[in-house]
Parts: C-alpha cells; sequence; structure tokens
C-alpha cells in the first residue's frame, strides 16, 4: 500500500479499524509502516529482506 503525498499518514490502529469495517476477516494480524520498501540490485521489491524485518517483531 502507498500513500499519496501532501496527505497526513494515518496510524496503525486507523488503518486496523479501515480494514475491519470494510472486510473483517482479511484483517492482518501485524502492521508495519515502512519509509519504503527493500529492494534488490534489479530494483524489485527484496522479499528476503522484507521477510527478515517481520519476523523480528
Amino acid at each position: 500500500m502507498s500513500f499519496k503525498s501532501g496527505f497526513d499518514l494515518p496510524t496503525v490502529p486507523e488503518l486496523i479499524t479501515f480494514a475491519r469495517e470494510r472486510v473483517g476477516y482479511k484483517v492482518p494480524e501485524v502492521l508495519q509502516l515502512l519509509p519504503s520498501l527493500p529492494l534488490n540490485s534489479v530494483g524489485k521489491i527484496n522479499r528476503v529482506a522484507l521477510h527478515s524485518m517481520t519476523s523480528k517483531h
């Protein structure tokens, strides 16, 4: 998910509330806001680095 520039970023509780109001059964257990996604040398999302970031929490 990405946000439009010029707007205030929603908080994690606001995002969870938003998701619960729309599709309650698909609300993620953990949300982590990142300034950017880790990329590999080709410019694709580095899923290994992303997974290691989430496994720390």
